[in-house]
């Protein structure tokens, strides 16, 4: 017994020690996958910290004499190859050991994805620290990839996705060549030369998305492409942050035509005197919704390009121009950018037929566009119209003076127009605004401000707690932005001409206001030209009704009675209703009243004596708004009455008897009975002995006849219970013969046994 109880010890401490070690890994793990988190804005990248199999440079390739049939077979790669159970290669060191490819993969359309490891010290080039040639149906996701020539290498590939890889200190970050890649999600950062390029001379470069990476501190360019035979299309740049590279941050460098740069943030580049995005020798490209800032040189460079869009991009602070077009840049539509605080808003050095319409050109140090003649360097025939210049040395500059700065119906607006607009009246002012080389003949007027129509909600409306939808009209050509207060402009809100307020913001005016009180919905309108129109509408706060239940009180005792209510009820139109049922049947009043009867004793009738009787009333306003109060009455049932003794029937002669009886309620008020139906009640409060009318009573009544006794008892609501019992009059048994007043067996019985006595005591004393 002792040794199964030490046995039995040894086992629980070494299950212990396991459990102990299991959660002790599980919390390192999870240690570590935190701490080897990195995120960024947008969408976060995870790197995790993790150990590697150290694996030798290989090539797999149809012709190397180790192809993927081959690979499978090593620990650290699994799958078939299919889309639904790939190729995964994970958890791997390759060092190039400075000669050679880390990994390099060729000819192969099989379903891969190489994950969760570090790639370094490749060989020069040719050599890659990954190494695509010719591939398609391949992830890289989640590696690390630095100190080699290029980081990635894709060689005439399609179909590859790159995702959430640290591509860093490498010659190169990222080079591609091919249709339809997608480079999404990394951080490229601190490599020699570019940071992400596509360029080649035959293999297409079309339809690749390089979307949402960081890439900064690279030497060179940030994200490059080009193509010797112009066929670099369809490519689509979106949502990248571009910031602190040499050169430009993105840069379309010959033979691109219809690609999209969209959304990106670029900054900080060009300290090597390169414009942030330059687009050199290539066609009807589109440049949306940019915001490219402080870079060390031009902010937009057209080089020799024609039929670009440059549009509703912020181009702001950049130490040379906005926008910059030379050599022969022709047909080029820069519209609706907000071009501020640069040296020159826009430039235009030796570029014809191209459009500048509804931009934002703002505080540019020098010209606001300066269309510029030198030498053999023209530019012609270029149409300007429809933006805003505000506070530059000089607005504008024409060195050829072949250059349009109005359309057929309207000119430019100019913050330092002399003029006036009298006759007609009709936004255009009356004289020519000039400068040098030029003028506009159909300058903008606007000295409004904006006109704000409120259509709803109407002035001294009443409002409920739910937000209101408002609909406005500004009269304005030149509307910028709209925006509403509830507060007095301490908090603005954006808004379009239509929509709903926001609940938020309502809910904390309308909940600090009183029933009655005003709300101030103002809103706001802004035009180009900074003119600040307004237009307040007065609304009332409309409160759900108040509702009070007077009485009956909450928590009384009440009986079968149908009882009287007193409600009070606080709003200018009104529903009003009451459930004795919790709502399967609503019964509407206009007035306090009594219960309607018939649904008051079928809900009494259904309770037992203690249980509660809910009862609600409800008030409903125009606007739907129902308030509702609410009371519990107890049932207070009719007392109960048991008669103990005596019992019904029981005969009784001409005596006084004890009675006993059983009363159960929650509040006795009164105990009585009568005697035989006499207008007479005799009170009691505890069991005792009938009164003496009793005998009266008994002595009127023949041998055999019934007595009536009816107990009664009322509680404090006056509810009145009672039980009668009869009993019968019994009058004793008459005398018949022998000596009066004796009973003759008795006397018989007593002579015999005097005899006996005496007939035994004679034999005793023979």
């Amino acid at each position: 017994m002792k040794n199964l109880k030490k046995k039995s010890t040894y086992i629980i401490l070494i299950t212990l020690l396991f459990g102990f070690l299991i959660v002790q890994n599980i919390l390192l793990l999870n240690l570590n996958i935190k701490f080897g988190q990195n995120s960024q804005k947008d969408d976060e990248i995870y790197q995790i910290k993790m150990s590697y199999t150290q694996v030798s440079p290989f090539v797999i390739s149809p012709y190397s004499g180790y192809d993927w049939d081959d690979a499978v077979q090593e620990d650290w790669c699994n799958g078939n190859g299919t889309k639904d159970n790939p190729y995964i290669i994970e958890y791997i060191k390759i060092d190039g050991g400075g000669n050679s490819s880390c990994i390099k993969i060729e000819d192969s359309n099989s379903y891969f994805i190489i994950q969760h490891s570090l790639f370094l010290n490749s060989g020069d080039y040719p050599d890659f620290g990954i190494y695509l040639d010719n591939v398609g149906n391949g992830t890289l996701y989640n590696n690390t990839i630095r100190d080699n020539s290029y980081g990635i290498r894709l060689e005439n590939c399609n179909n590859i996705l790159i995702t959430e890889n640290n591509i860093t200190n490498n010659d190169q970050g990222i080079n591609f060549e091919g249709c339809n890649n997608t480079i999404s999600h990394n951080i490229v950062n601190n490599n020699d030369g570019k940071g992400m390029t596509g360029e080649d001379t035959s293999v297409e470069i079309k339809n690749n998305i390089i979307f949402n990476n960081i890439v900064f501190n690279n030497s060179e360019h940030g994200i490059y492409l080009k193509h010797n035979s112009d066929e670099c299309k369809f490519n689509k740049i979106i949502r990248n942050n571009v910031s602190n590279n040499g050169n430009s941050g993105i840069d379309l460098w010959g033979g691109c035509h219809n690609n999209t740069i969209t959304s990106n943030n670029v900054q900080l580049n060009g300290k090597n005197a390169i414009p942030a995005i330059y687009i050199y020798d290539s066609e009807n490209n589109t440049l949306e919704e940019n915001i490219i800032s402080n870079n060390k040189h031009q902010g937009i460079n057209l080089k020799s390009a024609n039929f670009n869009l440059i549009f509703n991009n912020t181009i702001r602070e950049n130490v040379y121009s906005g926008i910059n077009l030379e050599d022969a840049s022709i047909s080029n539509r820069i519209e609706k950018n907000d071009i501020i605080g640069n040296l020159n808003g826009i430039r235009i050095y030796n570029g014809d037929n191209n459009t500048v319409k509804e931009n934002l050109i703002s505080n540019n140090t020098l010209y606001g566009v300066d269309i510029s003649s030198v030498g053999s360097y023209k530019s012609d025939y270029n149409l300007v119209w429809k933006n805003i210049f505000i506070n530059h040395t000089d607005q504008a500059i024409d060195g050829t003076s072949t250059n349009f700065w109005n359309s057929s119906t309207i000119g430019n607006y100019w913050d330092d127009y002399p003029g006036v607009d009298d006759s007609p009246l009709d936004g255009i002012g009356d004289s020519p605004y000039t400068f040098t080389g030029g003028s506009d003949y159909l300058p903008i007027w606007d000295d409004d401000n904006p006109k704000i129509l409120i259509n709803c909600p109407t002035n001294n409306s009443k409002q409920t707690a739910q937000s209101p939808e408002f609909d406005i009209e500004v009269i304005d050509p030149y509307t910028e932005s709209l925006w509403y207060s509830l507060d007095n402009g301490i908090i603005n809100i954006t808004c379009n001409s239509s929509g709903t307020v926001d609940q938020a913001e309502w809910n904390s005016i309308w909940n600090s206001l009183d029933d009655g009180e005003q709300i101030q919905l103002t809103f706001y309108a802004n035009d180009s030209f900074g003119h600040l129109g307004m237009n307040t509408s007065y609304l009332i706060k409309d409160a759900p009704p108040t509702i009070n239940i007077i009485s009956p009180l909450n928590n009384i005792r009440i009986g079968r009675e149908v009882p009287e209510y007193t409600v009070e009820i606080s709003d200018d139109s009104i529903t009003q209703w009451y459930t004795l049922d919790l709502g399967l049947n609503n019964i509407t009043f206009s007035t306090n009243g009594t219960f309607e009867q018939n649904a008051w004793e079928a809900i009494w009738d259904s309770r037992a004596d203690g249980e509660t009787i809910p009862i609600r009333f409800y008030a409903n306003d125009t606007f739907g708004q129902i308030s509702m109060d609410e009371i519990s009455l107890i049932k207070d049932g009719f007392p109960t009455l048991n008669i103990i003794s005596p019992t019904n029937g029981t005969e009784i002669e001409r005596e006084l008897f004890d009675f006993n009886i059983e009363i159960i309620d929650y509040s006795i008020n009164n105990m009585w009975y009568t005697i035989n139906g006499g207008p007479t009640k005799y009170s009691f409060s505890s069991n005792g002995t009938i009164d003496t009318e009793f005998l009266t009573v008994w002595d009127s009544k023949s041998d055999g006849e019934s007595i009536k006794i009816e107990f009664f008892v009322n509680d404090s609501l006056g509810q009145i219970s009672t039980k009668a019992i009869y009993l019968v009059k019994t009058e004793p048994d008459k005398p018949s013969g022998g000596i009066p007043g004796y009973d003759l067996p008795i006397i018989i019985i007593t002579a015999l046994s005097v005899v006996g006595i005496i007939y035994i005591n004679q034999k005793r004393n023979k």
